[in-house]
């Protein structure tokens, strides 16, 4: 968490829904509009999508990914309806993108249902295509209003580019 000055104590908190923890840092939090921003600003292509399943494609290290275990990471490839799109261009059809996380990761079945997802193109996937993935630690859960935050922001940037 940046700017975070020395007398704010970060303090994690889990939501009742046992989705993963969240910092908060006294004045900013996974769904400020300053984080969002940012991720936007990052991002290749930013979709409001319903994720319907998950597959485990590739495993790195000594983990044990479907057991939650060890060290290592875990590549999924998820599949997903888009629902909205804020940035970029899209096959709304068959949409799939990677997604990593630590072995030892409990919360994996939080991968399914309706995210915000921050993607870039890459070929650094097991298939060697361009294929998308999501940025590191961005995607969020639909809650604390991120719909009308990302609404917000997409209309901001088309309207800096018209």
């Amino acid at each position: 968490v940046q700017n975070v000055s020395s007398q704010i104590q970060p303090t994690s908190i889990q939501s009742e829904d046992k989705q993963p923890d969240i910092l908060i840092d006294g004045e900013n939090n996974f769904y400020s509009t300053e984080l969002l921003k940012s991720d936007y600003k990052k991002a290749n292509v930013v979709v409001h999508v319903n994720v319907t399943s998950r597959k485990l494609i590739d495993q790195i290290g000594e983990g044990k990914c479907e057991q939650d275990k060890g060290e290592g990471y875990c590549l999924y490839l998820l599949k997903a309806e888009v629902k909205e799109v804020f940035k970029g261009k899209v096959n709304k059809e068959n949409f799939e993108f990677y997604e990593t996380t630590d072995a030892n990761y409990e919360f994996k079945d939080s991968l399914i249902g309706e995210k915000v997802a921050f993607l870039n193109w890459s070929d650094n996937y097991p298939n060697k295509k361009m294929s998308l993935g999501s940025i590191e630690s961005s995607t969020r859960s639909i809650e604390q209003n991120v719909l009308e935050i990302m609404r917000k922001i997409a209309k901001e940037n088309l309207n800096r580019k018209n």
